[in-house]
């Protein structure tokens, strides 16, 4: 089992606030936001907190759209903050993301997987 500095997910979200300073584009922004989400998605329905658990909700869309189903199925045992989190990711997957056409779907989630296999060690 790989092991993982507790600052990973800081790094991953830096390295992407990098690649935003390179490429300016709305696809990079919305890589980052992809990124939070996906997070959201790991911490509330105890999943792999880990870049290949990130890399795996990031990169295939059975397993995250399962992932949607568990946080929204639990939503109502969340503290507060998770809550708001959820509803934020819950938000973002179904009124912002699904309505992109899966060119840019697959763009967002790219560049994303990109940032994780360039900083796996």
């Amino acid at each position: 089992m790989e092991t993982f500095s507790t600052e990973w997910p800081e790094k991953i979200i830096e390295s992407l606030r990098q690649n935003l300073n390179r490429d300016p584009s709305l696809w990079a922004a919305f890589s980052e936001e992809f990124c939070r989400h996906c997070l959201t998605l790991i911490k509330t329905t105890n999943g792999d907190y880990s870049p290949t658990g990130l890399l795996e909700i990031a990169g295939n869309e059975v397993v995250r759209e399962k992932k949607i189903e568990d946080m929204e199925a639990g939503m109502s045992g969340y503290s507060e903050h998770d809550q708001s989190l959820a509803r934020a990711a819950s938000t973002f997957f179904s009124e912002t993301f699904k309505t992109f056409t899966n060119q840019a779907q697959s763009s967002i989630a790219l560049g994303l997987i990109s940032v994780l296999q360039s900083t796996r060690t």
